[in-house]
């Protein structure tokens, strides 16, 4: 996960010690560090420590060397109380630094480098999470992916219609986003392709799903082309097909036990349909004209 800017120790480098595998939490060694920083963007930004603790139910811990001040101890108790309490607070952070900006607040460019420097301390500790930057300014935590993959999807999101890049984009933030709801993953996956697909497909069918899109295919695959390598035509919209019903619906959605999804489902859901996406953008499955079908 390093960058071929990054330090490697001599130890690594001749093979002595392996590279850390990647973590799905911030190491406890590393915990020190991130809160030291977090402390001092605190200085700039005046968290709202009241709303962290209401939203995890957290108690106060009397400071017992300020009366009076408990929520800020208590923010960095609990942040140093395990790998995952790190990775919250971080988020909450970092939320509250998005926060200024979206209420035109002034953000010290020292509170920028604070958080470039945190980045780089996750890259370094070989960390699976990243700080996401929007162009809003808005940040918050985002599982790392291959930067070919986050500037595909990000591409596509801004290239499709509005309605079809905002499906994408929660789908994408549910995901990989720290605390994103992997079951709003695997439903706006399915939106997306809706959006996109269904004026191809089923144009007067305002109220079209992936499933009787499916159907409509496999009536007649005559009526499409598509651009899929097969040996002919209706093959390739066959496979088109094919990928479509990798996109069911997600567990529990027609009143059967619910499963749990897990993360990797849900990345695959969304990969699934920026795939799906960027075909129909590429004008990969376009609907023949009527003289192509009497053909």
């Amino acid at each position: 996960m390093t960058n071929n800017q990054d330090w490697v120790p001599v130890s690594i480098r001749n093979g002595d010690r392996e590279e850390f595998s990647l973590s799905d939490t911030i190491p406890k060694e590393i915990n020190e560090i991130i809160i030291s920083n977090v402390s001092r963007i605190e200085g700039y930004i005046y968290p709202k420590f009241d709303l962290f603790f209401a939203r995890l139910r957290i108690p106060l811990t009397p400071n017992p060397l300020i009366p009076g001040k408990s929520d800020s101890y208590s923010f960095y108790k609990y942040m140093d109380s395990s790998e995952e309490a790190c990775i919250d607070a971080l988020d909450f952070i970092l939320h509250c630094v998005s926060e200024r900006y979206r209420n035109n607040l002034y953000v010290s460019i020292d509170v920028l480098e604070l958080i470039s420097n945190i980045e780089n301390i996750l890259r370094y500790a070989n960390v699976n999470w990243r700080i996401n930057r929007e162009a809003n300014n808005q940040l918050s935590l985002m599982r790392r992916v291959m930067p070919d993959v986050q500037e595909r999807y990000s591409n596509l999101a801004n290239s499709v219609s509005e309605l079809a890049g905002n499906h994408l984009r929660n789908s994408w933030k549910n995901a990989y986003m720290h605390g994103g709801s992997y079951k709003e993953a695997w439903e706006y996956a399915r939106k997306a392709v809706e959006c996109m697909l269904t004026p191809i497909v089923s144009p007067n069918n305002p109220r079209a799903t992936v499933s009787s899109l499916i159907r409509d295919m496999k009536v007649k695959p005559e009526k499409w082309i598509c651009t899929i390598p097969a040996s002919n035509n209706k093959e390739s919209v066959e496979k088109f097909i094919s990928l479509l019903q990798m996109m069911p619906y997600e567990p529990g959605h027609h009143g059967q036990e619910p499963t749990e999804i897990s993360e990797k489902e849900a990345q695959l859901q969304t990969t699934l349909a920026i795939t799906i996406c960027q075909i129909l953008d590429d004008g990969g499955l376009l609907l023949k004209s009527e003289e192509e079908q009497s053909e």
